[in-house]
């Protein structure tokens, strides 16, 4: 109260507390986003240390907020943790790699554009190594965090293909009119929804990929051809797998006429 009291109201220390309450601003931002990226880092290295669910808990409810205090005790969490890490360099380059080929899949990476990355092919085991591969994964991550959306359509468009060709190679088997539970009735259900669905799921994949292209000014492929022409080998190929299949039905019939 006393120093309220001698507290002078003039612009000048009006002012002042104006640019204090500005840095604090900036100062709490600032610790906010600092403590963000501390804490994604360090459930990283819980995750990959196996820390049990409830001493990362704990330690989080004790370092509550965005003071300075609790940014120096996350700080020397993190920095705690990465002592272990090193210990276990072995296995976190193992680990690291596994999280790498899942993004591949994801992302649909051709077999040449993995070798690229020649790290993952190294047996010189130590902290270089495991600072290229984590790199490496905070791209991919990067990547398809930014793009997921269409990946995921992509995904989805492969699970409807893979569809239609078991029902375009089962087309001649004779086993499929047997029709007990009306099964096919469901079948030409299906045939006719993936018919449906397939070329729209095909035409929005291609104009997302068209916006993608035009803002990274390259080329989008799937393992290393573009959508178009994988929809195109993948027609061709399934027109030449339904052509064996009919090949081989005239040879046996055609050996049945002779027995």
């Amino acid at each position: 109260s006393g120093n309220l009291d001698s507290f002078q109201l003039s612009n000048e220390n009006m002012g002042w507390l104006e640019q204090i309450k500005q840095s604090l601003t900036i100062q709490l931002e600032e610790n906010k986003n600092l403590q963000k990226t501390l804490l994604m880092k360090l459930e990283s290295l819980w995750s990959r240390m196996e820390l049990p669910t409830e001493d990362r808990a704990t330690f989080l409810d004790q370092h509550r907020g965005y003071s300075d205090a609790v940014i120096v005790k996350i700080k020397e969490e993190v920095h705690k943790m990465e002592e272990l890490k090193l210990q276990n360099i072995e296995k976190f380059i193992k680990l690291t790699r596994e999280e790498i080929e899942q993004y591949w899949e994801k992302m649909f990476v051709a077999e040449e554009d993995k070798k690229l990355f020649t790290a993952f092919y190294s047996d010189n085991i130590g902290e270089n190594l495991l600072a290229e591969h984590e790199i490496k994964l905070d791209t991919l991550s990067n990547d398809y965090m930014r793009d997921e959306a269409l990946y995921r359509e992509i995904m989805s468009r492969n699970k409807l293909w893979s569809a239609w060709e078991e029902f375009e190679c089962r087309e001649n088997d004779p086993n499929r009119f047997d029709n007990r539970g009306g099964k096919l009735l469901l079948e030409e259900k299906q045939r006719k929804k993936i018919l449906r669905e397939l070329p729209k799921v095909e035409e929005s994949i291609q104009k997302q990929i068209a916006v993608w292209e035009k803002e990274n000014e390259r080329l989008f492929t799937v393992y290393g051809h573009k959508f178009t022409d994988l929809i195109n080998n993948q027609k061709e190929e399934l027109a030449q797998r339904k052509e064996q299949i009919k090949e081989k039905d005239r040879e046996q019939n055609e050996e049945k006429g002779l027995d």
